[in-house]
């Protein structure tokens, strides 16, 4: 009984700094990026913005962004543009949960399932477009 008790104990005091340190998810297992990934997200754009794989495809329109919604599934174009994330961000996001990835497209980083539907999307820059 005291070992129950202790271990009871242990998790009441652990739990609220594992949570505080993974942002309130499973890093396996999150389905939309928190505050920590969109600034990993963000620190890693600052410093690397000039890589091609940022590139806004010269055929983007506003129209694009709101393909860029939970929900929506990529379109051919969407999925021609979209590029793996650098690994280097991705080792800043966290892997992705089973059967997702983080994709780049122009300056957004975008996780997707293996159906290709837009789960969320960091936008990295205001205004984009043509």
């Amino acid at each position: 009984m005291k070992k129950i008790t202790l271990l009871v104990l242990s998790l009441m005091i652990c739990a609220p700094a594992l949570l505080a340190f993974t942002g309130g998810q499973s890093q396996t297992q999150y389905h939309q990026f928190n505050q920590r990934q969109q600034q990993a997200a963000r620190t890693y754009y600052d410093k690397n913005k000039d890589q091609p794989v940022f590139k806004q495809p010269d055929q983007w329109s506003n129209d694009n962004e709101g393909r860029l919604q939970q929900g929506q599934v990529l379109d051919d174009n969407m999925r021609k543009w979209s590029h793996p994330a650098p690994a280097a961000l991705t080792r800043s996001l966290g892997r992705p949960p089973r059967g997702y990835r983080h994709v780049v497209i122009g300056p957004h980083v975008v996780l997707v399932d293996s159906g290709n539907r837009v789960h969320d999307a960091i936008h990295l820059e205001l205004n984009v477009g043509h």
